[in-house]
């Protein structure tokens, strides 16, 4: 069968092939199951060095159908791969389709019978392209969102949609088609497409299609996105294509929303910049993007339908800033350049982040929220106070907020954090006003989903501890009310719910008769998989104390095994996380004390469904940590991103470091050491052992429901592998540890263990653990970044940091790129190569395994307590009453005799 130009399919689909035999039998019958007839369709498998089952597979199909044909090469990259396939494809129109994807049946059908319409019109056809996650979820991409009809689309009309990705179909121009380029690891698709789009700057769209993009989750699989991978190549790329497509052709504004596009996903991801470059090198890559950015329109940024509105004035904040300014008119903040007036906004907006009641005084917490605040002074904020007293207007202290890592882990706005505190005696009525430049600027108000102040009517009060706080849409009112009155406010909200969803009204009704019962009831909880923590050694002491206090264990193991660690505990003090009971409970509980904070570890609701039931009760939480934090993460462990009310520290350093640089108040913290060092014998020099115990790296591995999964041949690939390996093999260590008597335990952290079978040795001194171990056993410990050296520091062991891709933990490849104290401030030497950590270990075990002088005085009195009195002090702080007071008091006197507090350098 033969069709037009000698063609002898309408169609050819080229599916790279590479080690994909899960996912290879859906994407094949997907074809199978298409409206086009099949003798119209040709199939062409190029498997490109399968070491799975894959080969035999396409093999299976090819047997089976005449269309379906496979190709082989040696492995060489999907560029090779789909140019085999051009070079040998007989339809007339080109498709791609990678082996773990699929497409809906009426695909081909339809893009080639639209392309047949159009042949003379267009080079290239377009289809929507679905994200399908292993949940079950889909959703479109941008592109799909923006356009609306099936027709041809001049890129000029379709400015802000890009042709990125191979959900397309082009035509098959013989000796003449396009190839991808090999050269290029990245962005390769993006040129090919690019060309082909080009030629005629228009491009065809069927809506009635579906590209199904599996989206196989985090980790491994989005790691090629960091700069660490592609800055270079991507920086090249686009330099080029500018260089191409001059100022003033269309060609060009199309490369412009290319390049917004790409860096405007990059920063939601932390993608962006290069920060494993060093000082010189990155201040040369942020001169490079701040040229490209100076090359795109400022209305091409400001109008791009699929950026966040805050991250347009960031990527605007990129571009070289002569004769960008902002003015103050009549209600109106507007940002222009060189006259040309870019944005206006008529006001700013406050957000409330926290409302707490007690009977002496309301305290809110918030920020000032605008993105003009990139390009302006510091504003000015004023509380306007109405009471029995007359009438002030008193100025807020303004500081940096946390919340200026909007959507993103780096730091792409600049809101100003305030905290007002009102007395509740008497009636006052306050509200406020923003000043930029000496003008009075319009506000706006927004509450946080876990703030009580809705929009309905029954939401504008809130009330507890003796006092209310009432909302009006401008200004707030706060006073002092009875037990009977506060009542009746709750009385009338259940009215409400009991109108409008009596699922709700149940629960509150449950929860307020458990509340008023008075019942002092405390929780604590730790994670799931973590065994014991700070939690559970809490927990287990608390239980003993006979001071009225119901107390119950919430966890979150499902294994009935994990409950034997609970001796002489009732069961019914140990509840599983998310049940009926729990919720419960915490909707009438006075505490929760918990060692992990992300709120998926400690609330049983979602915060939207917890804002219906917070007017009830609100209990303290009580942050125990896991661990002494060092890692750089202010966008999450900041207080005004935190549901906290107070945190458990056990160095001066994280008291400096919480205060000055996460937003802390000292009423903020319990100055007592972690439960679980109660059980670490700070004098136990430990046995001529070494523990060598690096942390996981989240770029060698993959999640897929929620459960990692191993990538093994990526894992094996890795430097990292590879240089441990190399170690614990090589010749040095194993003499080393024969001439000083000395043994090695390896374990890799808990999301590595899938990994343990990758690493085998046969060295009777060096042991590959699979359990836990026993720290307390070792006098020297091996790691890299891992928070778990704090407990060596804590014994005052030699610690030796071994980071043989510490690059890649710079560039944010790791989950966080920074330590608040940097590994080469720390409390060992730090090395990057296996022949530096076998020289240092040697220099340690020289020394008689003990740390050097230099990083023995970082040990001593870094922490606070030595006393294996931790727990005693933690429970003391939650019973005494005046608590804030008590621990400012311990701080001053700590300081005073100290003389500061040490920053570990």
């Amino acid at each position: 069968m033969a069709f037009e130009d000698g063609f002898e399919y309408q169609v050819t689909v080229i599916i790279p092939v590479y080690n994909v035999q899960d996912y290879l039998r859906e994407a094949l019958d997907s074809l199978l199951a298409q409206t086009i007839p099949q003798l119209k369709m040709e199939v062409l498998m190029v498997n490109d060095g399968s070491v799975d089952e894959s080969l035999a597979i396409c093999e299976e199909y090819a047997e089976k159908y005449p269309n379906f044909k496979v190709l082989s090469q040696e492995n060489q990259g999907v560029s090779a791969a789909r140019n085999n396939g051009i070079r040998n494809a007989k339809g007339k129109y080109l498709m791609y389709l990678d082996g773990d994807d699929t497409l809906s049946p009426e695909t081909v059908k339809n893009v080639t019978d639209f392309f047949d319409k159009h042949y003379e019109d267009v080079d290239i056809v377009s289809y929507p392209r679905l994200f399908c996650y292993d949940d079950g979820q889909k959703t479109p991409h941008l592109r799909d969102e923006i356009l609306k009809k099936t027709r041809v689309y001049s890129i000029e009309e379709a400015l802000y949609v890009n042709l990125t990705t191979v959900n397309v179909a082009v035509k098959n121009k013989k000796g003449e088609n396009f190839l991808f380029d090999c050269k290029l690891d990245f962005h390769e698709d993006e040129v090919y497409l690019t060309a082909v789009i080009m030629e005629k700057r228009k491009f065809g769209y069927v809506r009635e299609a579906r590209y199904l993009y599996r989206k196989h989750g985090n980790g491994l699989t989005d790691r090629i996105v960091n700069p660490y991978f592609i800055f270079e190549p991507t920086m090249a790329f686009y330099e080029r294509l500018f260089e191409q497509y001059q100022t003033g052709r269309v060609e060009n504004k199309y490369i412009q929303t290319m390049v917004l596009n790409d860096f405007g996903w990059k920063i939601r991801e932390n993608a962006l910049f290069p920060y494993h470059y060093a000082k010189g090198a990155f201040a040369a890559a942020i001169n490079r993007i701040e040229n490209l950015m100076s090359k795109i329109d400022d209305a091409i940024i400001l109008n791009h339908p699929g950026i966040d509105s805050y991250h347009k004035f960031f990527l605007l904040s990129l571009k070289k800033s002569e004769g960008l300014q902002v003015s103050y008119g009549e209600n109106a903040i507007v940002l222009s350049r060189e006259e040309r007036v870019l944005q206006t906004a008529d006001s700013v907006t406050i957000v409330v982040t926290r409302v707490q009641l007690n009977k002496e005084f309301m305290e809110l917490d918030g920020f000032l929220k605008s993105p003009f605040f990139l390009f302006t002074e510091k504003p000015k904020l004023y509380i306007d106070i109405t009471g029995e007293e007359g009438r002030h207007r008193s100025a807020l202290n303004l500081m940096d907020s946390a919340h200026s890592y909007y959507k993103s882990k780096i730091k792409t706005s600049q809101f100003w954090r305030f905290t007002v505190r009102v007395s509740t005696k008497g009636d006052n009525r306050f509200g406020f006003c923003v000043m930029l430049a000496g003008e009075k600027i319009r506000h706006k108000y927004y509450f946080m989903p876990e703030i009580v102040f809705k929009n309905e009517p029954q939401q504008q009060t809130v009330c507890g501890q003796g006092s209310q706080c009432i909302f009006d849409g401008e200004k707030f009112a706060v006073g002092q009310i009875t037990p009977l009155e506060q009542e009746d406010i709750q009385r009338k909200k259940n009215r409400w719910y009991w109108e409008h969803n009596k699922k709700f009204w149940l629960v509150r009704k449950i929860a307020m008769q458990g509340v008023k019962a008075s019942q002092r009831i405390w929780l604590y909880s730790d994670s799931e998989g973590v065994g014991k923590d700070n939690g559970f050694y809490q927990f287990m002491h608390d239980i003993k104390q006979q001071d009225g206090v119901k107390r119950f264990y919430i966890t979150h193991d499902k294994n009935p095994s994990a409950l034997e660690c609970f001796q002489n505990v009732s069961q019914k003090q140990i509840v599983p996380f998310g049940s009926k009971k729990h919720k419960y409970l915490y909707l009438i509980c006075e505490k929760v004390i918990t060692a992990y904070i992300e709120l998926y570890n400690y609330i049983p609701f979602d915060w939207e469904t917890y804002g219906n039931y917070r007017d009830i009760n609100e209990p303290e939480i009580i942050y125990l940590q896991h661990g002494v934090l060092h890692a750089h993460m202010p966008h999450k462990y900041s207080l005004d991103r935190m549901n906290i009310d107070r945190e458990v520290v056990s160095t001066l350093y994280e008291v400096k470091n919480l205060t000055e640089n996460y937003h802390f108040r000292k009423e903020n913290l319990i100055l007592s050491g972690m439960p679980r060092y109660d059980y670490i014998d700070a004098g136990n020099e430990g046995t001529r052992k070494i523990l060598m115990a690096p942390s996981w790296r989240q770029y060698l591995i993959s999640m897929k429901n929620g459960i990692w999964m191993p990538e093994y041949k990526q894992f094996s690939n890795s430097y990292f592998f590879q240089s441990i390996q190399k170690f614990l093999h090589s010749k040095e260590l194993a003499e080393m540890l024969e001439k000083y008597d000395y043994t090695l335990d390896f374990k890799l952290h808990p999301i590595f263990r899938c990994y343990q079978e990758c690493f085998s040795n046969d060295n009777p001194r060096i042991n590959i653990s699979s359990s836990n171990v026993d720290a307390s056993q070792y006098s020297i410990f091996i790691s890299d970044f891992s928070s778990f050296s704090f407990d060596f520091v804590y014994r005052k062991c030699a610690i030796l940091y071994f980071f043989p891709d510490y690059d890649m933990f710079k560039a944010g490849l790791m989950s966080y790129r920074e330590l608040d104290i940097p590994l080469e401030n720390g409390f060992g030497p730090l090395v990057e190569t296996v022949e530096a950590a076998l020289g240092e270990l040697e220099k340690i075990l020289q020394n008689g395994g003990k740390p050097d002088l230099l990083y023995e005085q970082r040990m001593n009195g870094f922490f606070l307590f030595y006393d294996n009195n931790q727990i005693e002090r933690v429970y003391q702080a939650l019973s005494e009453e005046k608590t804030a007071s008590m621990g400012n008091q311990l701080l001053e006197d700590m300081l005073k005799d100290s003389g500061g507090i040490s920053d570990g350098k």
